[in-house]
């Protein structure tokens, strides 16, 4: 079974804008939209995912030495929730999570 996937905001806006920047194996539809964010990401097929207390704690408690608040986050919605994080940023290996690019 396939695990969920989870974009970083560089994939998004690259998947909405700039599709040709995306690897072929983080694409899988490489048409860009224009409209208001929400509408456009469900109509592309993605959901939201709700900031919990939990994943917030976790984020907080990383020994990992990338500080950016949001990336930290993201890694800890990774974990918690068996997501795969789609991004290019390297610095994410230092979580321990599933990433793909």
């Amino acid at each position: 079974m396939s695990r969920g996937r989870l974009l970083d905001a560089h994939s998004l806006l690259w998947w909405l804008f700039e599709a040709e920047r995306l690897s072929p194996r983080s694409a899988e539809g490489d048409s860009p939209v224009l409209g208001k964010f929400v509408e456009v990401a469900e109509a592309e097929g993605f959901g939201q995912l709700p900031i919990s207390a939990t994943q917030a704690e976790l984020a907080g408690s990383f020994s990992s030495p990338h500080a950016d608040p949001w990336d930290r986050l993201l890694a800890a919605q990774a974990q918690l929730e068996g997501l795969t994080l789609i991004t290019n940023d390297p610095k994410m290996d230092s979580f321990g999570i599933a990433t793909c690019w």
